[in-house]
């Protein structure tokens, strides 16, 4: 992927976390700064753990696959290992937005 692609996506994807904590503030009376919080929190715990392009569970299951006895007959080789994480644009938009929301209320 293009850089430029890249940070275009990550852009939206930050974009899209704040047009959710808005609508989490409008919803539910909640304070924006906390709204911020608690969505790219959850955002990045999703991303990170059942990311499809590499997140801790495929990166497990895939694990569980090599050392099953199916993957030994086959000669299975991983492709990632258990820590590893593929960077998309997606963690890294939720991650950032995490951060930015993590700055702000010490900044405040």
């Amino acid at each position: 992927m293009k850089y430029g692609k890249f940070l275009i996506l990550t852009f939206a994807v930050i974009l899209v976390e704040f047009g959710i904590s808005l609508l989490l503030v409008q919803k539910y009376n909640l304070l924006l700064l906390d709204s911020i919080f608690y969505v790219g929190l959850v955002f990045s715990l999703l991303f990170i753990f059942f990311s499809s392009t590499g997140g801790l569970f495929t990166n497990y299951s895939e694990m569980r696959t090599a050392t099953s006895t199916l993957g030994f007959k086959n000669s299975y080789k991983l492709k990632r290992t258990l820590g590893r994480l593929s960077i998309n644009c997606f963690n890294v938009g939720s991650f950032l937005f995490f951060l930015i929301g993590l700055a702000a209320a010490f900044s405040l």
